[in-house]
């Protein structure tokens, strides 16, 4: 009796890629996790906005001891000249 073998036969070669279905292009872009540093912006830009920007300490002028300050000019974005808090001068200071 002869029987039937079975052939088989085992390739290695890539098999064609399935097609599945993506998102198109415009939307991946406006997608949520790519605007993740749109909202580090507007909350850094609130702060700012609500607090102002950082200054540092530049110069200060006293009267009598030099631990009683009255004036303070302070360096950054914009110089300004503020009053000493309670006869101190912070050395970092956030100013609209």
């Amino acid at each position: 009796m002869t029987e039937k073998l079975r052939v088989t036969s085992l390739s290695y070669a890539k098999s064609p890629a399935k097609r599945t279905w993506r998102m198109p292009t415009l939307l991946r872009l406006i997608g949520l996790r790519n605007f993740v540093w749109i909202f580090a912006l507007v909350g850094i830009a609130g702060f700012l906005h609500l607090r102002g920007t950082p200054h540092v300490l530049f110069e200060y002028s006293y009267f009598g001891s030099k631990d009683h300050m009255t004036d303070c000019t302070y360096l950054g974005l914009h110089t300004q000249t503020v009053s000493a808090i309670h006869g101190k001068c912070p050395i970092i200071r956030f100013l609209k």
